[in-house]
C-alpha cells in the first residue's frame, strides 16, 4: 500500500513528534524515545527499555550493546515500513506511524 504525501511540512512533523514524546533535542542532536524506536522497527518498546542502562535516563548519553538477533529484527521491521510508505525518510515514516 503506497501512502500519499501528507500536507504537513517537515517542521510541523518534527514539532508533532517532539511535542508527543517521540523525539527530543539533546544538546543540539536529535534523540529518539523507545516509543519512536518501537514504531520505526515494529518491535515492542519494552525490548528497547530493557537495553538502556539506568544511568542513561533523563537525557544522559552512553553506549549499549544490541544483540545481533534484535538488530536483524529491527532491520526487518524497518524495511517493511520503508516498503509500506515507499520512502526511507525516518521522519516521514515515524510521523505516519505515530498518527495512524
Amino acid at each position: 500500500m503506497k501512502v500519499t504525501a501528507s500536507n504537513e511540512t517537515r517542521q510541523q512533523k518534527l514539532e508533532y513528534l517532539t511535542d508527543n514524546g517521540y523525539l527530543h533535542n539533546l544538546r543540539g542532536e536529535l534523540g529518539m524515545s523507545t516509543k519512536a524506536l518501537s514504531l520505526l522497527t515494529k518491535l515492542p518498546d519494552d525490548m528497547f527499555t530493557a537495553l538502556i542502562p539506568k544511568n542513561m535516563e533523563n537525557g544522559t548519553t552512553g553506549m549499549t550493546i544490541v544483540p545481533k538477533g534484535l538488530v536483524k529484527a529491527m532491520r526487518r521491521g524497518s524495511k517493511e515500513l520503508q516498503a509500506k510508505y515507499n520512502t526511507t525518510d525516518m521522519i516521514d515514516i515515524l510521523y505516519a506511524e505515530a498518527t495512524r
